[in-house]
């Protein structure tokens, strides 16, 4: 049975309203003039020779620490406040001395969500760390901060001129169980901040001359035990250096084998250009795991603070473009009595639940059960850069969040920020360059809202495929499921029509509105669900499909391209999907939100992107409402995502792109909204 579409009408009492726009690709807006720093051709070394500000220089040292001049909080909406380094990958920034709370609180405003700290080493340039405690680290994790180790310890032999006593043995052996000695200190000093074995602790080895032979000997042998020893304790290493000595060489010795080989590296190169691109590395070598340093000190002014900082750009991981297949939604993991907490969880996902070995990436639902403390949920790339949240959580809230994930040698992994928690890991679906199907993205569109007909236990089968802009021939729907008013606590199970899956995808309480997305395949074009208990009103929307190559978007489907509100779409551009490590878009925190507020750069979106798939979450709204998510200048009036007062949501969007932007906004009250972008499908 077809059913009739229905509009669901809601009258905007908005107050919340946010376009954010995606520049081109490599369309980098560059720092503004006041911020650029001066640096004497004649006096500073080699681009490929500048290394690290906060490490060892004088710049940043004890004597010269610079003062910090606070003032009120700049208009978020002002040319500064707006400007962006890079529209490609996370923006870093490190100094001497880890910020005071409310510096990294005004720095909000800036286009920067990491930044590396000084956590140890006998070469410091600022051992004195007032700010640099657990508490701190928690404070600013929790405002959205990624945080970068860095340990600076002894340095080359070669360098004892410009590092007096602060420089590791010229003896190989010797040097090695420095490095060892090194390791274990990195991980002492990590377990005293509270941070865990998820972050990479970087080494930081200045510039030397890598045409020294005993000098590069000795540093292979330190690095070598730094990276093998943090290895044998669980933890991951990291190397920081000039990109033609300390990274080139790193790489080289990995290549030529017997080198421990650490899972990520930062290489210097002040050449101005945010890329993690570098001639003295192959684009194979840790590819997704780089960053690169790309400006040296300067000041920079954001919220009223001003910070002398270095300037890094975070790469993000990201898959090849790939096609997309649906999956029958089956557990590939439950912690059950091993219940998960703040230290991270490798979850192989290749092979697995019906993930192909060769996955370039995974569809996955991660439902969180009887959390212990208030969080949130961290899903990521094996050994990846980023740190990003998911999904925000109340002490005792069941949430569910479906993920789409980068897999790194066929692994994930996830952690909570707090607390600790049973995780069930379900798979939806995955990406694959050898088969599948193309995505395309739709403006919301209304397939079905049973009103008055309550949803009950029995299935209610639902023709998806024909309907609402789906093509006849799609294997699989992108849907956005609310459960209105149930009559009894519950979970909302959604599957193929006449499919033998029982797995709970949302579950709910007593009268509580839950919002879900998820990819699930059509049988016959029909897709069925459920309650497991009580009744409600179910309202399903249409926000994208999987078919076949050659499939012409909006045919047989008794749709055009245009949304409920009129205006006109992309035309449903269907393409290939990147998959992204979760980089954060915006984050309307300190920001004055209004109608019309553009904010620029959706990290990690080219300009040929059709559409963009983000993870949006709705934190602390001040009255009941609804999301609505669409495309730039829609007239939707579609909600993708209900919420109570005071309920922190979360939902995965695919959503065209029009102008390079999507819009969002709220239909009651006021929030905090975070946009994390996960992917997005190529034209």
């Amino acid at each position: 049975m077809k059913p009739t579409a229905r509009v669901l009408v809601t009258a905007f009492l908005s107050v919340l309203a946010l376009v954010i726009a995606v520049p081109a690709a490599g369309a980098a807006t560059p720092l503004p003039r006041a911020a650029m720093p001066v640096i004497d051709a004649a006096a500073a070394p080699p681009a490929d020779q500048q290394t690290m500000g906060g490490g060892l220089s004088t710049l940043d040292s004890p004597a010269t620490d610079p003062a910090r001049t606070v003032g009120p909080l700049a208009v978020p909406n002002s040319a500064a406040a707006t400007t962006a380094i890079n529209t490609k990958g996370g923006n870093m920034f490190d100094t001497c001395k880890a910020p005071a709370v409310s510096d990294m609180t005004a720095w909000l405003a800036s286009p920067y969500r990491t930044v590396g700290i000084y956590v140890g080493g006998i070469a410091r340039g600022c051992p004195t760390q007032v700010n640099l405690t657990p508490s701190w680290v928690t404070s600013v994790t929790s405002m959205g901060w990624n945080l970068v180790p860095i340990y600076v310890g002894l340095q080359a032999p070669c360098n004892a001129a410009k590092y007096p006593s602060k420089v590791m043995s010229l003896t190989a052996s010797t040097a090695a169980g420095q490095g060892a000695a090194a390791a274990k200190d990195a991980i002492v000093q990590m377990r005293s901040l509270g941070i865990g074995q998820n972050v990479p602790i970087y080494f930081d080895m200045e510039y030397y001359s890598p045409s020294d032979g005993p000098c590069s000997a000795a540093v292979k042998a330190f690095t070598n035990a730094w990276t093998a020893n943090l290895h044998s304790q669980g933890w991951l290493s990291g190397l920081y250096g000039s990109s033609e000595s300390m990274i080139r060489q790193a790489q080289l010795w990995t290549a030529a084998g017997g080198y421990a080989s650490p899972d990520n590296v930062w290489f210097a190169r002040w050449n101005g250009v945010p890329t993690a691109d570098d001639t003295a590395l192959p684009a194979d070598a840790w590819a997704g795991h780089r960053i690169h340093q790309f400006t040296g000190g300067h000041q920079e002014t954001w919220g009223g603070v001003t910070i002398n900082i270095d300037s890094s750009f975070v790469q993000t991981f990201a898959t090849p473009p790939s096609y997309a297949s649906a999956l029958n939604p089956r557990v590939v993991w439950d912690s059950r009595t091993a219940i998960v907490g703040t230290n991270p969880v490798a979850l192989g996902v290749g092979g697995v639940g019906g993930v192909p070995r060769d996955a370039t990436a995974a569809i996955l639902n991660f439902e969180v059960i009887d959390p212990t403390a208030n969080g949130s949920l961290v899903v990521m790339p094996w050994k990846s850069n980023v740190n990003t949240s998911m999904q925000q959580f109340s002490k005792g809230q069941y949430i569910s969040a479906t993920v789409v994930v980068p897999l790194s040698a066929m692994n994930i992994q996830f952690r909570l920020t707090a607390g600790k928690a049973r995780v069930v890991v379900s798979a939806e679906g995955y990406l694959s360059t050898a088969t599948g199907y193309q995505m395309t993205a739709m403006a919301p569109r209304p397939v079905y809202d049973s009103r008055t007909a309550k949803i009950t236990t029995n299935p209610t089968a639902l023709e998806v495929g024909g309907n609402a802009g789906v093509p006849r021939n799609a294997t699989a729907a992108m849907l956005s499921i609310q459960v209105v008013h149930p009559t009894a606590a519950g979970s909302l199970i959604v599957k193929p029509w006449k499919s033998g899956s029982v797995i709970g995808m949302q579950q709910f309480g007593k009268d509580q509105a839950i919002s879900t997305t998820v990819l699930v395949p059509l049988s016959a074009r029909n897709m069925e669900f459920r309650l497991t208990a009580g009744k409600a009103r179910v309202i399903v929307t249409a926000v994208g499909y999987l078919a076949p190559i050659t499939t012409v978007p909006g045919t047989d489907s008794g749709a055009g391209t245009t949304d409920t509100g009129g205006v006109p779409t992309t035309a449903d551009i269907p393409g290939q999907v990147v998959a992204t490590s979760p980089s954060l878009a915006w984050d309307s925190r300190v920001n004055a939100v209004g109608a019309g507020w553009i904010v620029p750069g959706l990290l990690g979106v080219p300009g040929n992107a059709a559409a963009v798939l983000v993870n949006v979450q709705v934190v602390n709204p001040s009255a009941a409402g609804n999301l609505i998510v669409a495309p730039k200048g829609s007239g939707s009036t579609i909600g993708v995502q209900q919420f109570r007062k005071g309920q922190t949501v979360s939902t995965l969007m695919l959503v065209p792109l029009i102008d390079r932007a999507i819009q969002l906004r709220v239909t009651a009250g006021n929030a905090r909204v975070i946009v994390t972008n996960v992917g997005y499908v190529t034209s």
